[in-house]
């Protein structure tokens, strides 16, 4: 918990739970099947409360903690369905407590059989179709072995790099295996910073060495030809470029 992120109102934070339970839990975080168990095992609970199980008392205290986290990252929960993942092992618990109650009802067993198989059979559904056809929400250019080892390459890792424009503000850096700084959108050039430099001149003075750009229009701009050195490598449309301070100009 670097930042404490909770929602703007209770309205909005009483949307983004429905939205976690209807949506992202049974979709992105357990899958339907696991959700199937894990309703099971909290009717098994609530049916047979087991407060002298020496687990019991553990696992209470644990997911107040997490329901701490939760409500205090609550406006992370909206787009980001990775900061729940510290809820998957209480989750996943009471999932296995439904499994196991499935598995005494011997009736049943054709319903553990389906919803153990729904787990691989829904991963597969809502993730291959997204990634066999080619990139999705990433340049070809980072996407493909060949392009992106050439990129990768064209400096070294240890060297800190300006990056963008890509407003995830992490992808770029996720493919080419590189560190840095950020650049959002194009108007990111001129914010201030607190130094009173233009964004692209602060991050050269904290150490940036190179720059990754996507959009090569900006090269023509005045806000960003003064800082841009030789070009290293080109693949595609994305350039990698030495980046400089400009001379002082004369009082």
């Amino acid at each position: 918990m670097i930042e404490v992120r909770p929602a703007e109102s209770f309205a909005k934070g009483a949307a983004i739970v429905w939205h976690n339970l209807l949506s992202d839990w049974p979709e992105l975080l357990l899958g339907y099947g696991s959700t199937g168990l894990l309703l099971l095992g909290g009717v098994y609970v609530l049916r047979r409360p087991s407060r002298r199980h020496e687990w019991f008392w553990p696992v209470v205290v644990w997911s107040i903690g997490l329901a701490i986290y939760y409500v205090l990252e609550l406006h992370q929960m909206e787009g980001h369905t990775y900061y729940m993942l510290p809820l998957l092992p209480v989750l996943l618990l009471l999932a296995a407590v439904g499994s196991e109650w499935l598995r005494r009802l011997h009736r049943w067993h054709w319903l553990l059989a389906l919803l153990l198989v729904a787990q691989p059979v829904w991963a597969c559904l809502r993730v291959v179709p997204r990634w066999a056809k080619g990139p999705k929400d990433v340049p070809a250019e980072l996407y493909y072995p060949a392009t992106r080892t050439v990129l990768e390459n064209a400096v070294p890792n240890d060297a800190l790099c300006l990056v963008g424009p890509d407003e995830s503000g992490c992808k770029f850096f996720y493919f080419l295996h590189k560190k840095g700084f950020g650049l959002d959108v194009a108007e990111q050039l001129d914010y201030p910073t607190p130094e009173g430099q233009p964004y692209v001149a602060a991050c050269i003075a904290r150490g940036a060495r190179y720059l990754y750009l996507s959009d090569s229009t900006l090269l023509t701009q005045p806000r960003l030809a003064p800082y841009v050195g030789k070009r290293i490598a080109r693949v595609g449309t994305i350039q990698v470029l030495e980046l400089r301070l400009p001379p002082p100009t004369a009082p």
